[in-house]
């Protein structure tokens, strides 16, 4: 967790010293290289990282196992890179952005070693080696950080830029091979098809649903990148981010209760099932729904403070984004994980492309590039409804018994009346310094809404137990 946190705030102050450092057209053509990249990488790699969870623990050649699964994904991204050379300038007519044609080396080597850096954290994790992957990703995080920002200052070209980028990667990834190399046994074989045809039948369904969740989340940022101006889109992808501690803490406390509810399925405890998803719902809400609130009132402040007034027309969008955060508050995916419906997460993955894609192309002609991010948060918002209905199927409840509506309308509402209430007063001080306003305000509306839940016992001193070993436990 703590390596995850930390590569995720690489990222994020990366974003900020390129952002302060590139003009908007270098900083928009960067942001469209990367959503090719990150796109075509996760769907090379993220697939058949996903089978080494099931297959490398019950073979006993897992050295021959790992390269060769190396070689499939170098193949595979040796030939989306020859495919994106071929479709170089295609690409670019697409993007409306002469540059990426000249970038197609570039973008066609840093998307290889992205690819191949997917099958690092199941390589480890499957070897029972989770702290070697931890302590190499807090390295590689601070590396990034430092020489990225190093070469920013000294005033690279892009195509250097991503040039240090592709060996930063190399590195991580030779580091990993060499780890691969010191597992036990000799190399028979690299290339077995009797090892290989199962693998990728048993992986190939995963394709298809991470093209789908790729594409899902990643929809407003491509028909934005095809509609407009390359300095516009760069506007677009500063203010199009999630929060990305939000999605961490999500994720840990239903991971740490998924075991459990699978437990409670199968012996089925259904009421006990939905009594512990309700209570870990209002747990995730009181942590969340203030964390938007804040964000939500300090937003331009917040965007300009990082990325200077000259992308202050990105904090509408950052609003629109933050909305999100209200139905991230469940992980719909643990819940049906647990029921063994998975089948229905790809159709509700559908469902928000198809619905996001659609609308946003409706409605940036009527309210420009807002739109899309409009639309992709409604896609959230109709995929929510979705499961919803799905899970109200498997435990047969009514729709008002589905969520703890009540609980959840109290904490947001407490939550944006203190928001509103601490923005009149920090207004009063008459703060200039959008940073020291920031601290204020987030300090007396922590205060007031720490009190409050306490008072409103919306919190209670067992939960903070609860919280902590979510926080600190290992599942189980």
């Amino acid at each position: 967790m703590l390596s995850k946190i930390i590569h995720y705030a690489a990222i994020f102050f990366t974003g900020v010293v390129l952002t302060r450092s590139l003009s908007k057209t270098d900083y928009g053509t960067f942001s469209q290289v990367i959503l090719v990249c990150i796109a075509l990488s996760l769907i090379i790699g993220t697939w058949l990282g996903k089978s080494i969870y099931y297959f490398l623990p019950q073979t006993d050649r897992k050295k021959e196992f790992m390269l060769q699964t190396y070689m499939v994904v170098l193949g595979l991204g040796l030939a989306a890179g020859v495919g994106v050379w071929l479709l170089r300038f295609s690409i670019a007519g697409w993007f409306g952005n002469t540059q990426l044609a000249f970038l197609a080396v570039h973008i066609s080597l840093y998307m290889l070693v992205l690819a191949l850096y997917q099958l690092t954290d199941p390589f480890f994790i499957s070897v029972n080696k989770a702290h070697i992957v931890a302590m190499s990703n807090i390295v590689f995080s601070c590396l990034y950080i430092f020489i990225v920002s190093y070469v920013l200052i000294r005033g690279c070209s892009l195509g250097q830029l991503m040039i240090v980028i592709v060996l930063l990667y190399l590195a991580l990834i030779l580091f990993v091979l060499g780890n691969v190399l010191k597992l036990p046994g000799r190399i028979r074989w690299i290339l077995n098809r009797d090892v290989l045809a199962p693998q990728i039948r048993y992986a190939a369904p995963l394709c298809l649903s991470t093209i789908i969740v790729v594409l899902g989340y990643q929809i407003d940022k491509y028909v934005i990148a095809m509609a407009y101006s390359t300095t516009d889109f760069a506007v677009y992808h500063r203010g199009a981010i999630e929060l990305p501690f939000i999605e961490i803490i999500t994720f840990t406390i239903y991971n740490m209760l998924l075991p459990r509810f699978v437990r409670m399925f199968r012996a089925d405890r259904k009421e006990d099932f939905m009594r512990v998803w309700h209570e870990a719902i209002k747990k995730t809400a009181i942590i969340l729904f203030p964390l938007f609130v804040l964000f939500f009132f300090v937003s331009e402040r917040f965007i300009t403070l990082l990325y200077t007034q000259r992308y202050a027309s990105s904090a509408p969008i950052f609003r629109v984004y933050l909305l999100i955060i209200l139905i991230q508050i469940v992980s719909y995916d643990t819940i049906l994980q647990a029921t063994g419906k998975t089948r229905e997460i790809l159709y509700a993955s559908t469902l928000k492309l198809v619905f996001s894609l659609v609308m946003s192309l409706a409605l940036i002609r009527i309210v420009g590039p807002i739109g899309a991010a409009v639309s992709l948060v409604v896609g959230h918002f109709v995929a929510t409804l979705y499961y919803l209905a799905r899970i109200r199927k498997i435990f047969r409840l009514t729709f008002a018994r589905i969520l703890p509506w009540i609980h959840l309308l109290q904490v947001l509402a407490l939550a944006l009346g203190l928001g509103a209430l601490t923005y009149t007063i920090s207004l009063c001080g008459l703060v200039s310094s959008r940073l020291v306003f920031i601290g204020v305000y987030g300090a007396v509306f922590s205060a007031l809404y720490t009190v409050l839940i306490f008072k409103f016992k919306f919190m209670r001193r067992e939960d903070l137990a609860f919280l902590k070993l979510s926080f600190l436990s290992r599942g189980g």
